[in-house]
């Protein structure tokens, strides 16, 4: 694949910050919805495991 510049194109610190902040932002989102996954885990295994217990307890 040929190119029509041999050199890349200057980015301005702006437009570097700008960029760095959306990656932290698309990170920061990325967290908190792995975050929120876990947590739904955890009470869904929490809640099966209470079922369990009470389907082996003696009527």
């Amino acid at each position: 694949m040929e190119t029509k510049k041999s050199t890349y194109t200057q980015r301005t610190p702006e437009e570097i910050r700008a960029w760095f902040y959306r990656a932290k932002a698309r990170i920061a989102a990325r967290e908190e919805e792995i975050r929120a996954m876990y947590a739904e885990e955890l009470r869904m295994k929490e809640e099966a495991e209470k079922k369990h217990v009470y389907e082996l307890e003696p009527a």
